[in-house]
């Protein structure tokens, strides 16, 4: 048996695999490596001191780890092994095109980056020259600057 703690860009969550599941996956858990994990989850109440009050905690039951190259499957992606970057950038009040610009500069690898422009109920892609490595680091840096939920990685 085993009891794993997973973090993405969201948080924390608890993970327990049982022994018939561990046996399968267990040279695949490794401290820092980037994985996907797939499994239940599981929900549990509990109260917090002696008021009424109660939180709800979030397990999952791990069932497969599949590893990822580079932060991502291998063989899921655009196309050329490169995730794609989609940054929403209007509906952004005062948004500073500089900054976003010298960002992309600064984090330069092989991901493609577009950028979405939403107008009277019509959606554009703009292709960009931009090229760059989607690290969790960058995604926080540039939602920033944009705000929550504007860029996506996939």
């Amino acid at each position: 048996m085993a009891f794993v703690k997973l973090e993405d860009l969201y948080g924390t969550i608890n993970v327990t695999f049982f022994p018939r599941d561990l046996k399968n996956c267990e040279a695949q858990l490794v401290k820092d490596k980037v994985v996907l994990i797939k499994g239940k989850a599981s929900h549990r109440e509990r109260l917090v001191g002696d008021d009424e009050d109660s939180t709800v905690e979030v397990e999952i039951r791990g069932e497969t780890v599949t590893p990822l190259l580079n932060g991502h499957s291998v063989g899921k992606a655009n196309g050329n092994g490169h995730r794609s970057v989609h940054i929403k950038i209007n509906g952004t009040p005062n948004i500073r095109l500089d900054i976003v610009k010298h960002m992309l500069e600064a984090n330069p690898g092989e991901s493609p980056v577009f950028f979405w422009m939403f107008h009277c109920g019509t959606r554009q892609k703009i292709a960009t020259s931009y090229k760059v490595t989607a690290t969790p680091r960058f995604v926080e840096e540039i939602e920033r600057v944009l705000g929550s939920a504007t860029v996506k990685v996939g």
